[in-house]
């Protein structure tokens, strides 16, 4: 699962809503196997919860709403260098 990961030049507001989102859900970042938190694009504004292992995408899946503040969250594994 691939997500460009480059500043929304379209809609800069956007993702300074989705910056604004993160910050106030840091507790996600205390989630086990929980690295990173990153806004993206996949067709719209989205929010990647990034974690250690494949293996552990369900389990942080479970532990999350679908959305934060009327963004979608993904829950995606490290990108490999052979995804960019």
């Amino acid at each position: 699962m691939l997500f460009l990961l480059f500043i929304l030049w379209n809609n800069p507001h956007e993702e300074i809503a989705a910056r604004a989102v993160i910050a106030k859900n840091a507790w996600i970042l205390k989630i086990p196997h929980v690295t990173g938190i990153e806004p993206a694009w996949n067709g719209e504004i989205i929010i990647v919860v990034f974690v250690d292992k494949e293996e552990n995408v369900a389990e942080v899946e479970q532990r999350l709403p679908n959305k934060l503040d009327g963004f979608p969250i993904e829950v995606s594994p490290p990108l490999m260098m052979e995804d960019l």
